[in-house]
């Protein structure tokens, strides 16, 4: 006696739903401004505003440093931060101080120096902890922004 088994096979004419898989939208590009020149940190955020950019803006290394919470914070570095883009010369603490910072913490995200004290010996320290890029004053809003778009990638978040 044989037995006939037939083994069903499910439709192939289903498809699968597209609301039901997740969807990666972009977030705004989230960056850590550091200057302590007001007027040039005001015209670099409102530049990068325009450009569609999500600024916070910090006067010194310190400041970005408590922004970040990477001191006295028992909660860790926030890690929301796609590019700092920060000056060299600051008061209390400098740019190098807070790339220094970034990297002791193993943080991998981008910075970019600007400086209109950009000797070699600066660029080779910067270039030593691992900068994305300097930039040396003066610079065209036009290089900057071009530096920012090489530099920051958009986060992506699924929902």
């Amino acid at each position: 006696m044989a037995l006939d088994l037939q083994v069903e096979e499910p439709p192939t004419d289903q498809t699968p739903d597209p609301l039901d898989a997740p969807v990666a939208e972009t977030v705004r590009t989230r960056i850590l401004l550091v200057e302590d020149d007001n007027e040039m940190r005001m015209l670099l955020a409102q530049a990068l505003r325009e450009e569609n950019y999500d600024v916070i803006e910090a006067y010194d290394g310190e400041d970005a440093s408590r922004a970040l919470a990477l001191e006295g914070s028992d909660f860790g570095p926030i890690r929301d931060i796609d590019l700092i883009v920060t000056d060299v010369r600051m008061p209390r603490s400098t740019g190098l101080d807070l790339l220094s910072h970034v990297r002791f913490f193993d943080w991998a995200v981008p910075v970019v120096l600007i400086s209109a004290f950009a000797d070699q010996e600066m660029r080779d320290t910067a270039q030593r902890l691992g900068a994305a890029a300097v930039l040396a004053k003066p610079f065209s809003l036009q290089s900057f922004l071009q530096t920012v778009r090489e530099t920051a990638a958009p986060r992506s978040a699924v929902r």
